[in-house]
């Protein structure tokens, strides 16, 4: 069966599978590609079993945009034989998956096979209040409306970007890799736990970003943005890595870990001033702005700094070597 269209379908509940005993092994499949459906209640997944035969659950969505007020649900008959399945990665692998309910998956004992992560797919959790996000991979994942979003340790990646936006707050709990873009929007809190985190694409701090442990690595690899009002605050002396530009527009409280700055033609800068104790470099990186080095400027590297721009440094000895324009 499939639901296809340009439409909107609006349903109190979606129920797929029945409690039918089955008579021989069996799916009841659901493919949906529909522009938009809006279930005010539950989407429940339900396999059942007699003994020797199953009939399990499948819901396959493709495209379009599916938005669910109450839960995902799902039953299985026989906790060792059944199968309930909820699939993004089917199709298009293009859909966007809206959960608002404050308890966005209630699953039933046994097998459930739940996917998140097609190619181009995309979860918000958008409930006012806390949430627990399902402990998978995710490709684009955004964290929206007010409350803490709670990650578990299942989440190690998120293929594409991640997005915190309202007034949310969340705290990494396990080593994890966002491949694409980080934006961490105005009123939200992300704070990165004693694990490693790396972000791939660029990072924007619009809200607050909180270093709040010295165990792990932290790397940025695209340019990092700290907007107008943004908060970048290093509660422990983790070491952070940054391999793209450094643009302070707001504040940037550093720790006592080392800054290590690597690759060529990178630059510091903003319209605030980087005050970081220890700094260590690989490349050629430009100060266009206003850089405060309090303790340690090390590392085989070219330091310039810019026309206009100041460096103080408070140590006793430079490593890099230093240009001015």
């Amino acid at each position: 069966n499939s639901i296809a269209g340009a439409g909107t379908l609006g349903c109190a509940s979606v129920a797929l599978g029945t409690n039918v005993t089955p008579t021989s092994d069996r799916t009841t499949t659901l493919t949906t590609s529909i522009a938009n459906m809006n279930i005010s209640g539950n989407l429940a997944l339900y396999s059942n079993d007699n003994g020797n035969s199953q009939n399990n659950a499948i819901f396959s969505f493709s495209t379009g945009t599916i938005t669910v007020a109450g839960s995902l649900t799902s039953v299985n008959e026989d906790a060792a034989q059944t199968v309930c399945t909820f699939n993004m990665a089917t199709g298009s692998q293009n859909g966007q998956l809206v959960l608002n309910g404050a308890t966005p998956f209630s699953l039933g004992a046994g097998t459930n096979t739940i996917t998140l992560a097609g190619t181009a797919t995309h979860v918000h959790y958008n409930h006012a209040g806390n949430q627990s996000v399902y402990p998978v991979a995710y490709r684009h994942l955004t964290l929206s409306e007010s409350g803490v979003k709670t990650l578990q340790t299942g989440t190690t990646t998120i293929g594409g970007n991640l997005t915190l936006s309202g007034s949310v707050a969340a705290t990494t709990v396990v080593a994890l890799t966002v491949s694409g873009n980080l934006d961490i929007g105005s009123g939200t809190t992300l704070t990165v736990g004693g694990f490693n985190f790396t972000v791939t694409g660029t990072s924007t701090v619009d809200g607050t970003i909180i270093h709040s442990s010295t165990a792990g690595t932290t790397t940025f690899t695209g340019q990092v943005t700290i907007g107008n009002g943004g908060l970048w605050n290093e509660t422990a002396g983790e070491d952070i890595s940054f391999a793209g530009n450094l643009l302070n527009n707001g504040t940037f409280t550093a720790g006592a870990g080392i800054h290590t700055f690597t690759g060529t033609g990178r630059t510091i800068g903003g319209t605030s001033a980087v005050s970081i104790p220890s700094v260590t470099g690989s490349g050629t990186t430009t100060n266009t702005g206003r850089l405060i080095i309090s303790t340690t400027l090390a590392g085989a590297s070219t330091l310039t700094n810019g026309a206009n721009a100041t460096l103080t440094f408070g140590g006793s000895a430079i490593t890099p070597t230093i240009a001015a324009t």
